[in-house]
């Protein structure tokens, strides 16, 4: 690019980042205003009190207390914690959840600039940003945001252990790169996918300079061995304080569990999941159409980010449940290859001394996504979320005390800043557990069914041991996941009923909404 060129493009470059950014600033005052009480994602209530029960008795890092995740997203809540003072300060997980996004639009745009040139990065910091404030959730403090991080900070380190010096061994940052691809993976699982695409391209498509073959699967090796080397060290804590089966189990088997079979057939399912994925992408038109023109002449590197791009969105199309934020770990990989087209485009346009068309067309469709999005954020202000989490509200007595929901209500927790008493926060941890809209029980007799019991074990028994560490002020038993329908008990594990008994009294009945299906028990350490 000549440089009047550059100074045709470069207004319109500028004016797309400030728009973003404008919008951006506007969605922070809303949500560190009015709404500073409420979270970003119910997620991050999820993540908050496990985080909370894990500094309260002492395990920093906690494995994910069951959850299907790995342990750095609740490491990175205890972190937010202890800097804040508080456990459930919703304003401070708000503010870490903007830095970290902050990041990851730099670090994106860093990314870019590396590829193409200092304008592509800053067009490709302002579309990602454009497409992160689309959705409330996709700004907010959970595993793909964190993973995302990790990822594109992996792959800057990845391209100058790859750059022009190919021939020549570069340790240090293939070490780093793969390490922090390693974090996001115990993130989230399906970060997975991209060391595993890096090492198929460092092995065999990599062609800078004349390495040889030796030195490329060299490299490829090393980067596999740092990026299990996280995984491995992760696994080495958690032995030494015997929790590597709650440790693995959150990894590799409760992910088998998560969600319900599909109704209809896998055909129906694949297209509800496709249709749901392309109308989260439709919200993004300005990305998403960029990034699909650059994947008509992508090479290299582009062709690698658009590959992993596409492997994170077939991903949300397979699985059991899908949601809109599921798509962000595709994003800051098709922004990097979307930020150089747009660049190249007004270039060219710019050569017809038609310079601001383009740019002209882009704002607009940045204006109607941005604004879109603002305007349902001042309009609506989440009140599903409010509906669904006040309504667990007990009163200012149950700050910092003990408290234990049997099913999936985490909100219980940070509505009254109650510590969890239990490390074992899901129902897919014991045996027994009906099926409901988060768990499906594979079939015994499969593989799947087979890892589930060995990671079910003595389950009952440890929430037990747990209790009476920490004995629960609160119990919540929430039906429509603890109960198995037509049975004359409460629960279907055995001695969770007789603990309710001889501790605890029914103290209200139909609590919770929105569907008012919890049973809430007050509880001493004894009652007998």
């Amino acid at each position: 690019m000549t440089q009047p060129e550059r100074n045709a493009v470069a207004p319109g470059v500028w004016a797309t980042l400030a728009l973003a950014l404008l919008v951006f600033a506007y969605l922070i005052q809303i949500e560190l205003g009015r709404q500073r009480a409420l979270p970003l994602s119910y997620d991050e209530m999820t993540f908050a009190a496990c985080a909370a029960r894990g500094l309260a008795t002492q395990q920093v890092p906690i494995t994910g207390c069951h959850d299907n995740k790995g342990p750095v997203i609740a490491l990175t809540h205890q972190l937010v914690q202890w800097v804040a003072g508080a456990g459930y300060n919703m304003a401070a997980v708000k503010v870490a959840a903007f830095l970290v996004v902050g990041a990851l639009v730099g670090l994106t745009g860093l990314l870019a600039g590396r590829l193409n040139c200092r304008l592509a990065g800053l067009a490709t910091a302002a579309l990602l940003l454009q497409a992160l404030t689309a959705d409330t959730s996709f700004l907010a403090l959970k595993t793909e945001t964190v993973g995302a991080l990790f990822i594109v900070a992996g792959l800057i380190f990845l391209l100058t252990a790859t750059g022009r010096a190919w021939a020549r061994l570069k340790p240090l940052p293939l070490l780093a790169s793969g390490s922090l691809m390693g974090l996001a993976v115990l993130t989230r699982q399906t970060y997975a996918l991209v060391p595993m695409l890096c090492f198929v391209w460092i092995a065999l498509f990599q062609r800078d300079g004349t390495a040889m073959v030796r030195i490329r699967w060299l490299n490829a090796v090393l980067f596999a061995l740092a990026t299990a080397l996280p995984l491995l060290l992760f696994l080495a804590w958690f032995s030494m304080h015997g929790q590597a089966r709650e440790y693995l189990a959150g990894l590799f088997v409760y992910p088998l569990v998560r969600g319900v079979s599909a109704e209809g057939g896998a055909m129906l399912h694949l297209a509800q999941s496709s249709l749901a994925v392309l109308g989260t992408l439709a919200m993004l038109p300005l990305l998403c159409g960029l990034a699909a023109l650059a994947a008509t002449s992508a090479k290299g590197p582009e062709a690698l980010l658009l590959a992993c791009a596409a492997a994170m969105l077939a991903v949300i199309v397979v699985s059991p449940s899908n949601y809109p934020f599921h798509v962000i770990p595709a994003l800051p990989m098709m922004a990097v290859p979307a930020g150089g087209i747009l660049v190249r485009i007004g270039e060219r346009v710019g050569r017809f001394e038609a310079s601001y068309g383009a740019w002209t067309i882009g704002s607009v469709l940045l204006v109607l996504s941005t604004l879109s999005a603002a305007s349902s954020w001042d309009r609506n202000g989440r009140t599903d979320v409010m509906a669904s989490i006040l309504g667990d509200k007990l009163g200012p007595q149950t700050r910092g005390a003990y408290g234990y929901v049997l099913g999936m209500r985490s909100s219980f927790y940070a509505m009254n800043e109650l510590v969890p008493a239990s490390n074992l926060q899901f129902p897919w941890a014991f045996e027994g557990m009906p099926d409901s809209i988060y768990y499906h029980r594979p079939p015994p007799e499969k593989r799947a069914g087979r890892l589930l019991a060995w990671a079910q074990q003595s389950g009952v028994q440890h929430l037990l041991e747990d209790f009476e560490r920490t004995p629960p002020r609160y119990i919540l038993v929430v039906g429509s996941v603890a109960h198995m329908p037509g049975a004359a008990t409460v629960t279907n594990l055995p001695g969770f009923d007789s603990y309710l008994e001889h501790h605890c009294k029914l103290l209200r009945e139909h609590f919770g909404e929105p569907q008012r299906d919890g049973l809430l028990y007050d509880c001493r350490p004894s009652r007998d």
